[in-house]
């Protein structure tokens, strides 16, 4: 008598575990997106196969460490917008005649080695960055101009290289309350490769959603 088939149900808890031990293999692991900031291209609940030992560049979704997040895997997915070096143009919201006026801005992403111009715009940004991932003793109440070590700069070198994750799908702005924004390149953990399973919201079947790859 020829067996019974596995209930649908069943193939969907089964088939992402042995897709989880067979890409382990390949330096490969399942990560399971926890938030929708990245709407439409990954969405809560989706499983996705990050790559350790791929290359990446900037348009890429990567996993990252969260120096935000607490706990035993303090990982997050974002977009690489802007690479070492680069110059990324970021919104700065100001208030003039009690209207909000906006526009964009030149920011050069911090490579090791290389000064940095400080603006009184970059400041927040800067401080932040030099505080979480260099150690810096950075004067918190200094609003426009960056102190460090009690000391004033006008420019400022970084001891790593760094990129610009975004967290979310609206512009990136100065303050940093639409993106993640500056992290060192080190903490990047590997590179989005393909959806592994898609939200439970999404009723297509298992098979079609099977190694789909992520729209850049």
């Amino acid at each position: 008598m020829k067996p019974p088939l596995l209930p649908y149900r069943i193939w969907t808890i089964l088939l992402p575990v042995i897709a989880a031990i067979l890409i382990r293999l390949f330096w490969i692991f399942p990560f399971s997106v926890t938030d929708n900031n990245l709407t439409p291209h990954l969405v809560k609940g989706d499983i996705i196969a990050v790559d350790q030992m791929a290359e990446w560049t900037r348009g890429d979704y990567l996993v990252y460490k969260n120096p935000l997040i607490e706990g035993w895997n303090p990982l997050s997915a974002g977009k690489c917008k802007a690479l070492p070096g680069d110059t990324l143009y970021l919104y700065m919201t100001w208030q003039q005649n009690h209207k909000p006026q906006n526009r964009l801005l030149p920011f050069i992403i911090p490579r090791k080695g290389i000064p940095v111009k400080v603006e009184p715009w970059t400041t927040r940004l800067l401080s932040n960055a030099l505080f979480l991932y260099e150690g810096r003793n950075i004067c918190q109440q200094c609003d426009s101009i960056l102190v460090v070590n009690g000391i004033p700069l006008n420019s400022v070198t970084f001891t790593q290289d760094y990129i610009w994750i975004s967290s979310s799908g609206k512009n990136d702005s100065a303050t940093g309350s639409t993106a993640f924004g500056l992290l060192p390149a080190s903490m990047v953990v590997g590179k989005v490769k393909w959806k592994t399973l898609e939200s439970s919201k999404n009723k297509k079947p298992f098979f079609s959603r099977l190694f789909q790859a992520i729209d850049k």
